[in-house]
């Protein structure tokens, strides 16, 4: 089926074609999961008056948000048989992930062991770097929807010159703290903040490991199972920072 035939009949085009249903479902289970889950920790983070918890709720849904336009094409599909404008799309797929990101620095900043003398510099920063690219990137969605990506189905796309770029810059941002933030919890001598690192440790280590087979690889079997991958690292991250009673009565005997 050419590019203008699915256009005309998209729903169609997924039920000849499974592996991209089968996607489409997945992304919207791993969307909907992500929104509670991060939904928890921002509602988690106003209950209890710390913001930190707020703000790496804030940062999820960012993340996760990269998987936002697969979900609505897919949504609109089942719906009105109709892809939607890819301005959409990309608005979707990208277009608060930056903003996610600050947010992310921000909440950093109070837990890592940066000196308070820095954090106001590093915030500043994020907030200019941040908007420098959130313009970029709006700007391209209107200008140039081929750096970003070029439409190979009704919910997929392969990534442009500028879309590998961004990503692995958000995903280098991402991880990086992350990671650090991670080191830091596995060398506290605090038996409960050990094992929120542990917790991290892996989810983290999961979502970069799904992350780079969703930018190098174009088989949507990896798709599939680089979703089902992230998933899980979504539920392993609200574990270690939140650690629910119950997971810590588990493992701390």
């Amino acid at each position: 089926m050419l590019i203008q035939e699915w256009l005309l009949n998209p729903l169609e085009y997924l039920v000849e074609n499974v592996q991209f249903l089968v996607l489409g479902i997945v992304t919207l289970i791993f969307v909907i999961v992500t929104l509670i889950v991060s939904g928890r920790m921002i509602y988690q983070g106003i209950k209890l008056k710390v913001s930190t918890f707020s703000y790496v709720g804030i940062e999820y849904i960012g993340v996760a948000s990269c998987w936002f336009g697969v979900a609505l094409n897919f949504v609109s599909i089942l719906l009105f048989n109709t892809v939607p404008a890819w301005e959409l799309h990309f608005i979707a797929h990208g277009g608060i992930l930056t903003i996610a990101q600050i947010f992310w620095v921000f909440a950093m900043t109070k837990l890592l062991p940066i000196k308070e003398k820095y954090h106001k510099k590093i915030q500043i920063a994020a907030i200019i770097i941040g908007l420098i690219v959130e313009i970029t990137y709006i700007i391209i969605i209107f200008t140039n929807q081929s750096w970003l990506g070029i439409p190979v189905a009704p919910i997929q796309i392969v990534y442009g010159p500028f879309s590998y770029i961004y990503l692995m810059a958000q995903l280098l941002v991402f991880t990086f703290f992350g990671f650090w933030f991670v080191i830091e919890s596995l060398k506290s001598a605090n038996p409960k903040v050990k094992l929120k690192g542990k917790f991290l440790a892996l989810s983290f280590s999961l979502f970069t490991f799904a992350s780079f087979l969703e930018v190098f690889f174009t088989e949507i079997w990896v798709f599939i199972i680089a979703r089902l991958i992230i998933m899980s690292s979504a539920f392993l991250f609200y574990i270690g920072f939140m650690l629910p009673e119950q997971i810590e009565k588990i493992f701390l005997k």
